[in-house]
């Protein structure tokens, strides 16, 4: 739990459970503890409470049906199976993607590049946002691929033209997967319920839901077409075996039940904050200073800006009570990784200076005051390089 005296600006990483997600995931806990594989009464009682959860989660979703539905233990494990299970099941050879995507989305493309897979990448532009003629140059050379991009990047934000981009999938018999970890819950998506995405997938801990637990849903006729990733008892009709943790599922649910009630009054919390840490940071004339989120048309609660020839690691180990990024948490993990400012190319001043924050429901006014202040004042003992820039 963040302490009074701390400010957490990193909920682009993770966000807290929220009280009655976690009231009610205890509840579930005491009443369904039976494995839902048991064929006696209080196991199905455990299945009925998990398919009523992921009938409501499908609703949420846009309408899907609960055999629509697959519980993992989050968006890497539904990227990783969505990306692998389409190749070995041979629903696709090619994929296309952008080199500025989340990990979990690279590196399983890397991983059956080996056995075969031919995967291209779509130019961006400036904010790392695809850009669709250079989608429909590959398609035309690729078509029937499957398109896998994040919707909503975790570092700047960044939304592409969703319109723009189905039309162009749509036209060549591509198949559209897109990862919402980052936006959902923090934008109106415009393709909930369209029935134009074939595979969606995201993770409860982005939504104020537990963490270890997540989903991805699509048209049931490609679910069972998917290879597995993971073989045993045959739950979830195949797709996902083992025996899933039922107050994890009900904390999804009830995650994403809070997200979506709120969503339009998050959204506001959300755009007013992002323009007072904008105007803060103007006006507190921090050296260097450089916006590199899409500030009018990115998502309203991640902000990235730099400060030109700054450390921005350095200068965050001098904030003991204040928890932000200079990146994806993802990357901290991987040696060598680069960041998606490195991947587009921005100078090292640039990359090396970037601090990511990341705004949530609990975040305030004062707190972004306070964060701009102690940053200026530690920056300004830490930035020498600046003055030559």
């Amino acid at each position: 739990m963040v302490k009074e005296n701390q400010i957490f600006l990193d909920h682009c990483s993770t966000t807290p459970i929220n009280t009655d997600v976690s009231s009610e995931m205890e509840r579930t806990s005491a009443a369904y503890f039976a494995n839902s594989s048991s064929t006696h009464a209080l196991g199905q009682l455990a299945v009925a409470r998990f398919n009523k959860a992921i009938a409501k989660i499908g609703q949420l979703m846009g309408g899907y049906s609960k055999r629509e539905v697959v519980i993992t233990s989050g968006a890497t494990e539904s990227n990783n199976t969505i990306i692998k299970g389409a190749y070995f099941s041979g629903m696709c050879q090619s994929f296309i993607t952008t080199k500025v995507e989340h990990p979990s989305i690279l590196e399983p493309l890397k991983f059956i590049e080996k056995f075969g897979a031919k995967v291209v990448y779509a130019k961006t532009d400036m904010f790392g946002k695809i850009c669709v003629e250079s989608l429909a140059r590959l398609l035309e050379d690729h078509p029937k691929s499957l398109v896998t991009l994040c919707y909503g990047n975790s570092e700047l934000g960044s939304l592409f033209d969703y319109p723009k981009l189905s039309k162009c999938t749509q036209k060549y018999s591509a198949l559209l997967h897109l990862d919402i970890s980052q936006s959902l819950g923090k934008t109106q998506l415009p393709f909930l319920g369209s029935g134009e995405v074939d595979f969606l997938s995201f993770s409860g801990h982005k939504i104020y839901g537990p963490k270890n637990v997540g989903a991805f849903v699509g048209k049931c006729n490609l679910l069972k077409q998917l290879t597995p990733l993971i073989h045993g008892g045959g739950q979830q009709m195949g797709i996902r075996a083992g025996t899933f943790g039922l107050p994890l599922v009900v904390g999804l649910e009830c995650a994403l039940e809070f997200v979506t009630e709120n969503l339009t009054s998050h959204v506001r919390h959300y755009q007013k904050l992002s323009g007072k840490l904008q105007s803060l940071l103007i006006a507190s004339d921090l050296r260097g200073l450089h916006f590199n989120s899409d500030v009018e048309f990115g998502l309203a609660h991640i902000l990235n800006f730099s400060l030109k020839g700054a450390d921005a690691t350095s200068i965050l180990y001098q904030f003991p009570h204040i928890f932000l990024s200079s990146s994806s948490a993802c990357m901290g993990h991987k040696d060598g990784g680069e960041s998606v400012l490195n991947g587009l190319g921005s100078p090292a001043t640039i990359s090396k200076g970037s601090f990511r924050v990341g705004l949530g429901v609990s975040s305030t006014a004062n707190q972004l005051e306070l964060f701009v202040n102690r940053l200026k004042e530690v920056s300004q003992n830490l930035q020498p390089e600046a003055a030559s820039i």
